[in-house]
């Protein structure tokens, strides 16, 4: 049986280093907030995991608003750092 190898065309590894750009600046915001330098976050870690409760996340996401330079609707949906991500993408996306 033949493998078959995919390809990942520009436009997509493009997409993935933006998104892991974009996680590790959130990283660092998340590292000064909760004053953890070496915190590690991925796209799938949940608020809840890193002690935020409702207060908590609200101001930081007010943070990550002034610090990159976008606007996000807070919502119960928003519960990892890769939904926080996938807003600050398309949003600078939209700006180009």
């Amino acid at each position: 049986m033949e493998k078959k190898e995919t390809k990942t065309t520009k436009p997509e590894v493009k997409k993935a280093e933006a998104k892991e750009s974009t996680i590790s600046q959130v990283e660092k915001i998340l590292q000064g907030y909760k004053a953890q330098p070496n915190l590690k976050v991925t796209a799938a870690t949940k608020f809840e995991e890193l002690e935020l409760d409702s207060l908590d996340t609200v101001d930081l996401v007010m943070e990550i608003e002034d610090k990159m330079g976008v606007t996000i609707e807070m919502s119960k949906e928003i519960q990892t750092i890769g939904n926080i991500v996938d807003i600050i993408d398309k949003q600078k996306a939209a700006k180009k």
